[in-house]
């Protein structure tokens, strides 16, 4: 009898906790279990840290502030009579938008003023 032959039918006679084929395929698939967790956790990392790097310039460039004050002037329009579908279109853009872009602040400061209703801390 060959001297492997030996192992294998020892290996197979003793517990499963014991053996030792049976718990190191218990622990690849624990490890990679493990790896494909830690890999998910890594990719969410580094969307909340990519967030945080754009909130981060927001509030150091000033567009932060800008973005509030245009969601506000947004909600003014939005109570205005006499909106035509483009002034709703362009306040409700802004209102449900994650980034507004300076063209859609642009475009509310033009629609205030053309209602009267423009005041110096929306500019």
């Amino acid at each position: 009898m060959a001297p492997s032959a030996g192992l294998r039918n020892k290996s197979s006679a003793l517990p499963p906790t014991m053996n030792p084929i049976f718990q190191l395929q218990r622990d690849i698939t624990r490890y990679e279990a493990d790896a494909i967790y830690y890999q998910d956790r890594a990719e969410h990392c580094r969307r909340e840290a990519a967030l945080l790097r754009q909130e981060l310039e927001e509030e150091q460039t000033g567009t932060r502030a800008a973005f509030k004050d245009a969601r506000k002037c947004a909600t003014i329009i939005l109570g205005l009579d006499g909106l035509t579908g483009a002034e709703i279109e362009a306040a409700e853009k802004v209102l449900s938008g994650d980034s507004v872009q300076k063209t859609a602040i642009r475009r509310l400061r033009e629609i205030a003023s053309n209602h009267s209703i423009l005041e110096t801390s929306l500019l």
